[in-house]
């Protein structure tokens, strides 16, 4: 695993395991793995993203961009083979912070951009093997519209994001498209944002929440609703619960030293329930939950990180009961213990920490063209000079089980 591995986002698979992505930047590829209900590692690949989202072949699509310069979009199948890896954008500053596989098996992408003039609300649609079909960007207050996180319903797609102005009032953003793109109306609602999240209502209305701040609103974008929460938090994410409240995820500040990774449980009406924070097993000093899932009613996971004193970053993901107790805490093996080396290389390659069950190597287009068993180093001296990608499968990674 990267040296520094922020949990990004977490989804179901169709066999009720999960698939995580995570990446701390744009200059770092990250990893993706997936994950079974004790907390083994099934595989991990050497390249995650911002967002993730379960395809209807069973695979999964991750956004993300590369270097900042272009956003991109990686599909990958079941077993974590690349498939495709398309690049968009322009001559600046271009990246996807969400995704969905949109109706007619195409995908839609959102993010940010710096080369479409004076907008900065970006949003791209692509076909089933990524190939661009419409691109559109809005212009907010003096550049500095982000788009953080879309959905589809009804025929139409909804793109939430946070803005400011010139003079640093903040609002939260939301607008609307047909499904050619074309922006039926946006609205801007002056509330403070970490970042911000969709979700349809049970009732089939919209739930929009940035900050500490959770709003229902009609298909129109008018208000229902608007419940401010504990000024301590930040959240990232929601979803839908069991019995038609919502759960929240992001963090919660202490003392404004330190900031624990955070759960809220609210009823339909937007009430809290409950407030979990998971400081996790490393005594770390700051962390965020980016991702939340309800577990096929069975409680909830969350995916984020944690930041030590030293400075290390561990992927953080947890496994709650229905009340927000802790059944499994996952945290990978120390983030400096993991790479391979060197890199780049002119004839073999090692890995660095935990013995892999098995090493794959493939090609940039997804052959595979090497594999072993039981190793930690692979010889590459047959093969010409090139990009690779190496896939390491794991028995088991470090986790911490509760037993009440």
């Amino acid at each position: 695993m990267p040296q520094v591995s922020m949990g990004r986002d977490i989804v179901m698979t169709h066999d009720n395991c999960y698939f995580a992505t995570s990446s701390n930047s744009a200059f770092d590829p990250g990893v993706s793995m997936k994950i079974d209900q004790r907390g083994y590692i099934r595989w991990e690949v050497p390249y995650g993203g911002f967002s993730t989202k379960k395809t209807s072949d069973n695979g999964f699509v991750i956004a993300s961009c590369q270097g900042y310069q272009d956003a991109s979009i990686r599909k990958i199948d079941s077993d974590g083979n690349p498939e495709w890896y398309k690049l968009y954008g322009g001559y600046q500053q271009d990246e996807f912070h969400s995704i969905i596989q949109t109706s007619d098996l195409g995908f839609l992408a959102c993010g940010f951009t710096m080369s479409h003039g004076d907008s900065t609300i970006y949003i791209v649609k692509t076909d089933a093997g990524g190939n661009e079909q419409w691109t559109r960007s809005y212009y907010t207050y003096e550049n500095n519209g982000v788009a953080n996180d879309l959905l589809e319903h009804q025929g139409n797609y909804y793109i939430a994001g946070h803005t400011y102005d010139d003079n640093y009032n903040h609002f939260l953003y939301l607008t609307k498209l047909n499904n050619q793109g074309i922006q039926l109306w946006s609205k801007l609602f002056p509330y403070e944002f970490a970042s911000t999240a969709l979700k349809i209502a049970p009732d089939g209305n919209l739930m929009m929440t940035g900050s500490d701040v959770l709003m229902k609103l009609d298909l129109n974008g008018e208000i229902i609703w608007v419940k401010n929460l504990d000024p301590s938090l930040r959240v990232f994410a929601i979803d839908n619960a069991p019995d038609g409240g919502f759960v929240l995820s992001g963090s919660k500040t202490f003392n404004y030293t330190r900031t624990y990774n955070v759960l809220l449980k609210t009823d339909s009406l937007g009430e809290s329930q409950w407030v979990k924070t998971y400081p996790g097993a490393y005594d770390d000093y700051w962390g965020t939950f980016e991702a939340v899932i309800n577990a096929n009613s069975y409680g909830y996971v969350a995916c984020g990180y944690s930041i030590f004193e030293n400075s290390n970053t561990r992927l953080h993901i947890i496994k709650t009961d229905s009340y927000g107790d802790c059944l499994l805490d996952i945290a990978p093996l120390e983030p400096s213990a993991e790479g391979f080396f060197p890199n780049p290389t002119s004839g073999s390659i090692s890995t660095k920490g935990r013995l892999p069950e098995r090493l794959e190597l493939y090609s940039i287009s997804g052959k595979l063209l090497l594999s072993c068993q039981s190793c930690s180093d692979m010889d590459l001296e047959g093969l010409p000079s090139g990009i690779y990608m190496l896939k390491r499968y794991f028995l088991l990674m470090e986790h911490h089980i509760k037993k009440s």
